[in-house]
């Protein structure tokens, strides 16, 4: 699933192996973006900034290095898409997702990961992501008893709200990572967030990825809901999520606020910040939908109508400002 204009509720690398919509096999999604007045398309081509230097080739140790991070990271991520294979070919029922957590345990295999790891002599270039990876396996190892205790008490609620904090850990380092190193350990969606670090990307652009990468790193982990939780179950993982999502959108709006577009873009910032804005209101009505428990509501009423917004402002912007954010069409 990929990552949306302005974010989306998406699969968790260890939060989701198979999530989807209260009581349904499909997952649940989530953007906003706001509905747009017509402007006219800007043309990028007045705008030109200085092309930074590339990034120094990579040595052969190097490689081999990153070859071998790649490798780690794989061996756990495979042990997620053959967890959530295994649910989405059965009607996911509590007995089966405490079943399949247990027979693809995914805790086990990054610590496995994380002892090879430990073994590696990272080059200089790359000490410092080195370390911040050793770090987040480590929290892996803190989490451990909590995963265990939540899966002998069947308690779904627990799990995947203590290890969408794991997840979003994880995001967060590659985020900040440097890019070659981000960028040559991950795949598929997850690769994405290596974006804002590209180091021949203007400043502008550069800085409006970032943006939306942070935010990523924040909602990707903390979305989705498994068909067999209830609806009570439900509302009160919206509530132990949405602090941390609001606290993310606080953090978009500013950061927009903060940066001066290019004059070919300004039409297109106040519209992407307005967006921001949007979701954010967004947000704080899923609070209250599931402190009152409107589930139904917030499934049936707000994630559509955040589809909706999303679609007409991505539909809005410029084409040239699509490829700047660089995000995939949500629109159906």
């Amino acid at each position: 699933m990929n990552i949306r204009f302005l974010g989306v509720v998406v699969v968790g690398l260890l939060v989701a192996a198979a999530c989807g919509g209260s009581n349904d096999d499909e997952p649940a999604t989530a953007t906003t973006e706001p509905t747009a007045t017509e402007v006219a398309e800007p043309s990028a081509t007045a705008t030109e900034f200085p092309t930074p230097p590339p990034p120094e080739p990579l040595t052969a140790t190097e490689t081999e290095y990153l070859d071998a991070v790649a490798g780690l990271i794989a061996d756990f991520t495979d042990v997620v898409e053959a967890q959530r294979a295994a649910i989405r070919n059965l009607w996911p029922t509590r007995e089966r997702f405490f079943a399949e957590f247990e027979n693809y345990n995914v805790a086990a295999a990054i610590l496995l990961s994380a002892e090879v790891a430990k073994a590696l002599e990272p080059p200089e270039r790359f000490a410092d992501d080195h370390a911040a990876l050793l770090a987040w396996m480590e929290s892996v190892e803190d989490w451990v008893p909590t995963r265990d205790e939540a899966l002998a008490s069947e308690d779904l609620l627990a799990f995947f709200a203590t290890s969408g904090e794991i997840t979003s850990d994880f995001f967060v380092m590659l985020v900040h990572s440097d890019a070659v190193f981000c960028s040559n350990v991950t795949s598929g969606d997850i690769a994405r967030l290596c974006s804002e670090t590209d180091t021949q990307l203007d400043p502008y652009t550069k800085a409006m990825r970032l943006i939306n990468d942070e935010f990523n790193a924040q909602f990707m982990a903390r979305s989705g809901f498994p068909p067999a939780m209830t609806d009570e179950e439900t509302a009160q993982l919206l509530l132990l999520r949405q602090p941390a999502i609001i606290l993310a959108f606080e953090a978009a709006i500013t950061a927009l606020q903060d940066i001066e577009p290019p004059e070919a873009f300004s039409a297109d910032h106040e519209r992407h910040l307005q967006g921001w804005t949007d979701q954010l209101s967004l947000s704080r009505e899923i609070t209250v939908a599931a402190e009152d428990g409107e589930i139904i509501y917030f499934f049936d009423e707000l994630i559509p109508r955040s589809q909706e917004n999303a679609c007409s402002a991505f539909r809005d912007a410029s084409s040239e400002f699509r490829t700047l954010i660089d995000q995939p069409d949500p629109c159906p």
